[in-house]
């Protein structure tokens, strides 16, 4: 049978099985060959329910160097797809999920925007996702710059923003009532992501009592501070690298449903703050993520009392990338902070590439806690290698959590850059290895458990 009869086999599908067959198998540009194929296949991708827009999908090999004149080809190629994707929807059908990703360049929001709100307003989109870049970097622009795209960003596609469900915007800086203007025009907004942003005021402000807001990040943002004043749907907060000097810049007004936080930092200048400073006025959170990076641990010791009106309720405590030069004690306080703490998961940072040196506070800080807890059911360390520092630590959870249930001790995952540096300086000591056979890791149990009664189940690997 020749390809011509089973083309035309294929397009004699229904619509159903066309849509799912170009949802498995194609990108952007595949989508778009695939509706030059006959008239049949043209109106395939307007009915696909989840459709995905992003500019770096449009741009050409000759605009790889982000220039201004490659932006502003590359707006118009996303601008004119867009378009054409969106036009001619099926009244009622609508996109389900609608995912664009722009430069913020004012010549082609309107057309841009008028195209999304059309679409959205025609069918039933349950999601609708816009990831904005500017063309200069906020911590180095201009007050011209700062004003313009402000301007661009606030006044560009009024409809289509009422319909956002998530926004990620890059590089962009707010002045002082912009927060509340684009919380206030995106009503639906669920999820908001800041990414290297700034502000023309020292603190931003987020006002939003009538904001459906859950999720806010901030990455590697230049904010001094940002005061949550009201934002009563807020569950989930995720500051990662702030450049402040001393405390993460967050600020904790009325979030009722807040449950989640998550900081992380690998500067070494970082100085340490005490948590129950950082997330006062936070009284429901259950699960915390606080990531090192390798760098050195950046939380000072507090005694139980004080971390206790904010880990009260934790239940899923993440403390990841602890440099294997630091000591783990100081977790034991997190730990005797936290009574109806479930689960405890600890990621060990091993890496010999770019190894981060710093002077090791944690040991002449913190004191070893003695408590009994009733509610720790696992213990998770990934990173584990057999070593005293570690072994020892591992025994004292054992000891203090008295219904310990499961430890669950895993292997770093690999690092190609480490075996290259490994390669290159074989006399560098390499770090403590991880147990791979049955009797060695029989071994290990047997230690861990050595004049401890104790009924948990050791697994490793």
């Amino acid at each position: 049978m020749d390809a011509s009869r089973e083309a035309d086999r294929l397009s004699a599908l229904p619509d159903d099985l066309l849509v799912d067959i170009v949802e498995r198998l194609s990108d952007l540009r595949t989508t778009i060959r695939i509706s030059t194929l006959s008239r049949r296949w043209a109106r395939i991708p307007r009915l696909l329910p989840v459709l995905e827009i992003d500019v770096y999908d449009v741009m050409t090999r000759a605009d790889s160097e982000f220039t201004t004149c490659s932006a502003e080809a590359a707006a118009a190629a996303h601008a004119a797809t867009a378009r054409w994707l969106l036009m001619d929807q099926p009244t009622g059908g609508g996109r389900k999920k609608l995912f664009l990703a722009f430069y913020l360049i004012d010549s082609f929001l309107q057309s841009l925007g008028h195209a999304v709100g059309d679409a959205v307003e025609r069918g039933h989109t349950e999601c609708l996702e816009f990831t904005i870049w500017t063309q200069v970097s906020a911590a180095s622009a201009s007050d011209l710059d700062l004003d313009l795209y402000g301007k661009k960003f606030m006044d560009a596609c009024p409809v289509a923003f009422s319909w956002l469900t998530s926004l990620t915007l890059h590089n962009l800086c707010f002045g002082a009532d912009d927060a509340r203007r684009l919380l206030d025009a995106a009503i639906r907004l669920e999820t908001l992501c800041l990414s290297r942003c700034a502000s023309q005021t020292e603190v931003l402000e987020i006002d939003a009592p009538r904001s459906q807001l859950m999720v806010l990040e901030l990455l590697s943002c230049y904010f001094e501070k940002v005061d949550l004043i009201r934002v009563p749907q807020l569950g989930q907060v995720n500051c990662d690298d702030w450049s402040g000097e001393n405390n993460p810049p967050l600020r904790f007004g009325y979030v009722p449903r807040l449950h989640n936080v998550s900081l992380a930092s690998s500067w070494q200048w970082q100085e340490p703050f005490a948590l129950s400073e950082c997330l006062s006025n936070t009284r429901n959170l259950s699960i915390v993520h606080l990531s090192f990076r390798g760098a050195k641990i950046w939380v000072k010791p507090e005694e139980p009392n004080q971390l206790f009106p904010v880990f009260s309720n934790l239940r899923d405590m993440y403390l990841y990338d602890i440099s294997h030069e630091s000591e783990l004690d100081w977790t034991l306080y997190v730990l005797h902070a936290a009574p109806s703490l479930r689960n405890l998961y600890i990621k060990i940072s091993r890496h010999i590439c770019g190894r981060n040196n710093f002077e090791d506070e944690t040991k002449m800080l913190w004191e070893t806690p003695d408590f009994k807890h009733n509610n720790l059911s696992l213990l998770q360390i990934k990173g584990f290698a057999v070593e005293k520092k570690v072994m020892e630590y591992v025994r004292l959870v054992i000891q203090r959590a008295v219904n310990l249930k499961n430890i669950h001790l895993l292997e770093q995952d690999p690092c190609v850059a480490c075996e290259d540096t490994c390669l290159r300086y074989p006399r560098l000591m390499r770090p403590p290895r991880f147990p791979v056979d049955e009797r060695r890791k029989n071994m290990v149990r047997a230690r861990l458990t050595d004049g401890v009664c104790s009924s948990a189940k050791i697994s490793i690997g």
